[in-house]
């Protein structure tokens, strides 16, 4: 052999054994039938409180079908006689708006005056007596000066609402929510008269700091500076929102008359090529309170000053929204009123034909 030739090794083959599992081949069996005799035993014998599946109980037990009470023509087909048909006695929901000194709480006090209307399809009940929860101290000092008859009379009744903290003598929102709740619940059987809450935007801004004080537990609260102690997440403010519209649900059962009034505030709205915090003021007038509640109102109103080319002011009162044909309230600049028109008399008046 030559040296320059190189030897090979020999390599062994290395054969891997397989790790599958041979699969086992089932035997055949026989299945034999069951007499039907047997099974009626084995069943008749069988304990009653055996769990069986849903499906099961649901395909052999006829009892789970539904069962018909009424038919159709019971339930759907009775007519009702429109001719001797009473027509129901039902108050309004009124919300007024309006920024500060025109008007509002002076508007609201004006339903004691209101003697009830009587429309081809629902009786307004009287405005007075007057239930006057006041959350601005204002409804008392308005009614000595402009409605003194009435509040001799007893037409007009006022609650101060707030609740003060014995120790800090500071306003408690909480307890003030609570004593208004429970003075407005406590009305559900009167059947003439007026609630009127002024103001409606206190009364959310109370369900806020309830909330945040006691609602979301000890790691929220306020600082001593009046600050959150915790950020509360929008998720959460679904409570408020709620509470206030359960509050209003309860009043819409009431056979009396409800007004409620609002603070108000130029509406901002966010640049469109801006950033996260560039708003700007579009000098429109809105109300302050939760948006979602407005749907629980008949009756949206707004309360502004117009001054002419001589410097002459005019107190207006105009319909913004309504329940009784909103389209035609919103472009008719005739459902308005003037000065010492504006009364919540006059106001039904306006919508009298459609009531």
């Amino acid at each position: 052999m030559s040296e320059n030739k190189k030897i090979i090794p020999k390599c062994k083959k290395i054969i891997k054994k397989s790790t599958k599992k041979k699969k086992k081949v089932l035997k055949k069996t026989s299945i034999k039938k069951v007499p039907k005799k047997i099974v009626e035993n084995l069943e008749a014998e069988a304990p009653k409180n055996v769990n069986i599946p849903a499906w099961k109980k649901k395909i052999k037990d006829d009892t789970l079908h539904p069962k018909i009470l009424r038919t159709k023509d019971d339930t759907w087909n009775t007519k009702i006689n429109t001719e001797n048909r009473e027509i129901r006695k039902k108050g309004l929901v009124i919300f007024v708006y309006a920024m500060s000194k025109e008007g509002k709480t002076r508007f609201g006090l004006t339903a004691s005056q209101f003697e009830g209307f009587i429309g081809k399809k629902r009786e307004i009940p009287r405005g007075y007596p007057l239930y006057a929860l006041d959350t601005e101290i204002a409804v008392e000092d308005e009614s000595e000066i402009k409605f003194y008859d009435e509040l001799n009379d007893n037409k007009i009744l006022i609650k101060n609402c707030y609740k003060e903290n014995p120790e800090t003598k500071e306003i408690d929102p909480t307890k003030t929510l609570e004593q208004i709740d429970n003075w407005a619940y406590s009305l559900s059987q009167e059947i003439d008269g007026t609630i009127f809450i002024d103001s409606f935007t206190d009364y959310c801004e109370f369900t806020y700091y309830k909330l945040v004080d006691k609602v979301l537990g000890k790691k929220y609260g306020f600082n001593d500076d009046g600050s959150e102690n915790k950020r509360v997440m929008p998720i959460q403010y679904k409570w408020r929102t709620k509470k206030t519209v359960s509050f209003l649900r309860a009043l819409r059962k009431f056979d009396l008359n409800v007004i409620l009034t609002a603070q108000g505030k130029e509406e901002t709205v966010k640049d469109e090529n801006g950033g996260a915090m560039d708003f700007h003021k579009t000098g429109a007038i809105i109300a302050d309170a939760l948006g979602k509640t407005f749907y629980w109102m008949d009756i949206i109103c707004m309360l502004y000053t117009e001054t002419d080319e001589f410097n002459n002011e005019t107190r207006k009162l105009k319909i913004i929204k309504s329940k009784f044909a909103p389209d035609k309230l919103d472009k008719d600049s005739t459902y308005e009123l003037e000065d010492e028109n504006i009364t919540v008399t006059n106001l039904i008046g306006l919508i009298g034909d459609l009531l």
